[in-house]
């Protein structure tokens, strides 16, 4: 065999590779991480209202909460005190890429003005205490996936 022959086949597997992966630049390993984030968010918010109804406060302390968070979650908690507490849990896969800044934030209570999110600006409510920027991650997946069969055919 020719060796101009091996470095084109070389060359159009490669390219191939590049032309197979994804266009939004987006991973399979992005709704895991964000359905971790949201996870944690719940379970924050249970933990705190425990805490409360036995000790009359929100903590600031996660060991107090008996809080585990998952594989890199990274959770700050912004206020706690006896009126209310908010908290914000973000992971280092969104520090970059198409949904850079994208976390979540819990809040409970009165008496502080409610945090939003990075990338949405969106604010928790009393009847909805936890809210990310990546809600309805399966409608926009379901865009992208649209898109990327429209563009192929």
């Amino acid at each position: 065999m020719r060796p101009g022959i091996l470095m084109f086949l070389l060359a159009a597997f490669i390219l191939a590779g590049f032309w197979a992966s994804p266009v939004c630049g987006c991973s399979t390993r992005t709704p895991g991480i964000f359905a971790g984030i949201k996870s944690d968010s719940k379970n924050l918010d249970a933990l705190q209202q425990l805490h409360f109804s036995e000790h009359g406060t929100y903590s600031r302390d996660l060991a107090a909460l008996a809080f585990f968070n998952s594989y890199r979650v990274v959770v700050e908690i912004l206020e706690a005190d006896s009126a209310g507490w908010a908290a914000r849990l973000s992971h280092p896969w969104f520090e970059s890429g198409p949904y850079r800044g994208a976390d979540c934030v819990v809040a409970r209570g009165e008496g502080f003005t409610f945090p939003s999110t990075s990338m949405k600006r969106r604010s928790p409510s009393e009847s909805q205490p936890v809210v990310c920027d990546l809600d309805g991650w399966r409608a926009v997946q379901s865009r992208m996936d649209r898109w990327r069969w429209e563009a192929s055919n």
